[in-house]
């Protein structure tokens, strides 16, 4: 027989000690957008959203933010705007925005490509959002799907998982081609840090064995590339390649008394991490971008060799645990 779960005597709701909250938002361009908040009982709180494949938009830590936030906020993705770099006027940054699953950086129009692809755009089907019999954990998941009669056939099962007092986000992806040709597929995790965890006295953490940059600008900054600085006004954007020494990797912040780490594992489609420094005034954001390719579009990665692909029924496992603690 099993055992029946006994409530803890203190409290009538397990959502006074742990909560999944589930509701649309109303607002501008967000309205009717699905949104998925949870409260770990202590210090973590953060929202997921459905409708943008499950990517994490806020992330708060002992009531501080994590992420940062674009100008445009959070937009339904009845808005989205394929066309040459409109993928922007979409994107609200977040902790966590997806990006692919046909492409990863420049549009392409003759291959018909969009600007990072079209996931982050893609609302989840089979929604699940399964608390534990004593309310103390959950499990919240749903598939994204990038398919087209004629073109790819691709998903993207996204499971996150969450227990009571655990500081950390931890959630699995399995990439899959449905279809019955062997198709180009690629992935970048776009997790963006931003202030207060961002600043000039916190600390970026990459254990790097080689750092190249993505451009000439980036070139001129070799030497800068793990220098965090307060707001300039004009700062032009740049990328860093990274060869990483561990799959870890992330920032500390004294001044707020917070340190995060962000770990992944991969079955060989995460073989690059991207570092996107942007600090400039209201554009204020540190990216973190596990990638299965390099940044410049489809042609540019087949051309270097960074291109992945999946067979018929084939399947990429990817795993993350965003973790938080004080320092």
């Amino acid at each position: 027989m099993g055992h029946r779960v006994i409530m803890n005597a203190y409290v009538g709701n397990p959502n006074q000690l742990f909560e999944v909250r589930q509701y649309r938002l109303t607002d501008g361009r967000a309205d009717g957008t699905r949104a998925i908040s949870v409260w770990n009982g202590g210090d973590l709180t953060f929202t997921l959203l459905p409708d943008r494949c499950l990517d994490i938009a806020d992330v708060r830590y002992r009531g501080r933010n994590m992420a940062y936030l674009t100008p445009t906020g959070i937009v339904n993705p009845a808005y989205f705007e394929a066309d040459g770099i409109n993928w922007l006027r979409s994107f609200a940054g977040g902790f966590l925005t997806t990006c692919g699953l046909e492409n990863v950086g420049d549009a392409d129009e003759s291959l018909g490509l969009t600007m990072h692809g079209r996931i982050g755009n893609m609302p989840c089907d089979n929604l699940c959002c399964d608390l534990a019999p004593d309310g103390m954990s959950a499990v919240i998941a749903g598939t994204a799907k990038e398919a087209t009669l004629f073109g790819c056939k691709l998903s993207l099962r996204r499971t996150y998982t969450c227990a009571c007092g655990e500081d950390k986000i931890t959630f699995t992806d399995v990439i899959t081609n449905h279809g019955f040709d062997r198709i180009p597929v690629s992935v970048l995790y776009h997790m963006n840090i931003g202030y207060p965890l961002l600043s000039e006295k916190a600390r970026l953490v990459i254990p790097s064995d080689k750092v190249t940059p993505r451009d000439e600008n980036a070139a001129k900054h070799i030497d800068d590339w793990d220098k965090l600085i307060a707001p300039q006004h004009g700062f032009e954007e740049m990328c860093f390649y990274h060869k990483l020494s561990e799959n870890c990797y992330g920032m500390d912040n004294p001044a707020i008394g917070v340190r995060m780490r962000i770990a992944f594992e991969s079955d060989g489609m995460l073989d690059h991490m991207i570092q996107w420094r942007m600090l400039g005034q209201c554009e204020y954001v540190m990216g973190l971008e596990a990638s299965s390719c390099t940044l410049d579009g489809r042609k540019d990665a087949v051309a270097n060799g960074s291109q992945k692909y999946l067979e018929p029924g084939q399947s990429f496992t990817n795993r993350f645990t965003i973790s938080f603690e004080a320092i």
